[in-house]
């Protein structure tokens, strides 16, 4: 395998899988993958066989999940953006369930419900104000943000639902990603259940965002979250829309050491062939990864600065206290299986990685051909089996 590339371990995504069960047990559930957080198909369908529909943002994510194996009606429809000829599209593919995101949208579903007679199933998205004490990229639900209906007008927005005869089916929620305080989602859910509960819906839409260890290895303790939830869980059935749980732990992007540069006695700089044209989180997200580095070149630690080829001093990967590796050794950057290749570009030219899977026999097969250089501009992707 030519480097960079995403390495995916099925093991660790099985796993996850499994803990999401655990936590859910007891209650009437169904789990949709976010497509977002990583669009392989391969993946897509191992997941689909194991139970869970899609969250899906746009045409691309639908064919990503449609080349899986998903139908509509397992698919549910995300976004503070639907454009008609978009919501034509996913209404002929019967898609099974839509977050309606803003009053625009409740006029726009009521507008096609006039001349189609049939919608799918609506949910409206609340902004319940509550802060997710995580970066403010990825906090979606305060009143400043630009996702949902705030509480407040809620019955404001059923009201123009009914005088288009739009039938709302539940309330959905998701106040940000990567949260690892479970009071914080506790108080989500406890609201999102009881307004479900107070205005007879028959189920509700939880969203995702549940924290993984990076760097900093804190996580969310389902055990506590759980603790503090059980009681509303079981008042009605649940929907959630998990991504980064599930598969960010499970991948690696790899890459090559091509340079290594002694800064002073404490600082060494590792200058790879990646870059943050495939891994921009850390550049974007100030996202602390851990690393493993192999074949070190030096006994003792030094402060690493892994770095990326191109030209741009935030081209940086990960930073941390290890061993020099060697020129020519591998690296791994880990948690990387969401929001990796998902978010990746041909930024300078580069092509994009491939990806494969490690699966629990130990077989490591190709899940998307690393893209060549392609002069007639087409993109040149290539999917596994």
């Amino acid at each position: 395998m030519n480097t960079p590339y995403y390495l995916y371990r099925e093991e660790v995504i099985e796993r996850q899988i499994q803990q999401v069960h655990a936590f859910f047990s007891g209650s009437v559930y169904r789990c949709y993958f976010a497509v977002k957080s990583n669009a392989n198909p391969v993946l897509l369908r191992y997941l689909h066989e194991r139970g869970f529909g899609m969250d899906v943002i746009s045409q691309g994510e639908w064919y990503a999940a449609h080349l899986a194996g998903v139908k509509g009606a397992e698919m549910i429809w995300n976004g503070n953006v639907k454009k008609e000829e978009e919501m034509s599209f996913f209404l002929d593919d019967k898609v099974g369930l839509v977050n309606i995101d803003s009053f625009r949208e409740i006029e726009q579903w009521g507008r096609i419900h006039q001349t189609h007679h049939t919608t799918p199933s609506l949910f409206i998205r609340i902004n319940p104000s509550i802060d997710a004490g995580t970066h403010p990229y990825i906090s979606t639900g305060n009143k400043a943000h630009k996702f949902g209906i705030g509480t407040e007008r809620l019955d404001e927005a059923l009201d123009l639902a009914k005088s288009y005869s739009l039938r709302i089916d539940g309330l959905h929620a998701h106040i940000g990603s990567q949260i690892t305080d479970p009071e914080i989602l506790a108080k989500a859910y406890q609201e999102i259940i009881l307004l479900s509960e107070a205005y007879g819906f028959p189920a509700v839409n939880l969203g995702g965002g549940w924290g993984i260890p990076y760097m900093d290895g804190n996580s969310l303790d389902l055990n506590t979250l759980r603790q503090l939830t059980l009681p509303y869980l079981t008042k009605l059935p649940v929907l959630c829309e998990l991504g980064r749980y599930i598969v960010a732990q499970a991948g690696s992007y790899v890459v090559k050491v091509e340079d290594v540069r002694f800064i002073d006695q404490q600082h060494v700089m590792v200058i790879t062939d990646g870059g943050m044209h495939h891994f921009i989180r850390p550049a974007l997200y100030q996202a602390k990864h851990t690393f493993t580095v192999t074949q070190p070149s030096q006994a003792g630690f030094y402060q690493l600065s892994i770095m990326g080829r191109l030209c741009e001093s935030g081209d940086i990967l990960a930073s941390g206290i290890d061993m020099v590796p060697e020129i020519g050794s591998l690296l791994y950057i880990h948690q990387a299986g969401a929001y990796g290749f998902s978010m990746a570009s041909r930024y300078n030219g580069f092509p994009l990685p491939g990806e494969y899977l490690q699966k629990k026999s130990g077989e490591t097969v190709c899940i998307r051909q690393p893209e060549e250089y392609n002069w007639s501009g087409t993109g040149g992707e290539h999917y596994g089996d």
